[in-house]
């Protein structure tokens, strides 16, 4: 897809670039990006963020983990049904609302601009505490894509099994009997580790565009 798209992606690919078109994207509203006949930026970035979804997902603990789902002889849950969408309800309290995320021709805002606003008091802090930040450099994936997921739901499964160690009613009282402070730091882990995982898999698609 990236290589039979039109501007402005093709343009990447070139040694030669025209300063005409050395400007950050993420400030470009949807209607002024490529409709190229072949596949649009549009659509390659629509297919990158279905991409990222599923690459998020395996992020979530308890979906890499079978007691969330109970087992096939007894047809019974080995965790309440209530945990893992309360720990989801919690994490979406402190991430912009979904009309912010949501970019159209109608709205003006920046990309920028939409991931950035936060609500006052979300315990986010990838960008701002140096225990989670991201560093500029984004590591490279030396397996293919497949096994780097089957690495990714692995280790999820492990944090499900350390941090969800007896079957919590629900967020409240997985805090209540752990920590807000723990809490918080998983949170940051999890997401500081998905934001990460989706800039690396990103990467290596675009390193094979280039070359």
């Amino acid at each position: 897809m990236l290589k039979m798209s039109d501007y402005p992606l093709a343009f990447y690919a070139k040694k030669k670039k025209s300063s005409t078109y050395q400007k950050d994207l993420s400030f470009q509203s949807v209607k002024d990006l490529s409709l190229s006949p072949n596949f649009s930026a549009r659509q390659i970035a629509l297919t990158l963020f279905i991409l990222s979804h599923y690459i998020t997902d395996a992020h979530m603990p308890l979906h890499c983990d079978l007691r969330d789902y109970g087992n096939k002889r007894s047809k019974t849950r080995r965790l309440p049904s209530k945990l893992h969408p309360s720990i989801e309800e919690e994490w979406e309290k402190h991430f912009p609302q979904k009309e912010i995320l949501t970019l159209h021709k109608y709205k003006k805002q920046s990309i920028d601009k939409a991931v950035t606003s936060l609500p006052k008091k979300s315990i986010i802090k990838i960008d701002t505490k140096k225990e989670y930040s991201l560093k500029n450099k984004i590591p490279n994936i030396t397996q293919d894509e497949w096994q780097e997921m089957v690495y990714m739901c692995r280790v999820s499964y492990a944090v499900s099994r350390h941090w969800i160690d007896k079957p919590y009613k629900n967020v409240n009282d997985l805090i209540k009997h752990k920590s807000k402070k723990e809490f918080e730091k998983v949170t940051n882990y999890i997401f500081h580790d998905a934001v990460l995982s989706i800039a690396s898999i990103w990467y290596k698609a675009w390193k094979k565009f280039i070359n």
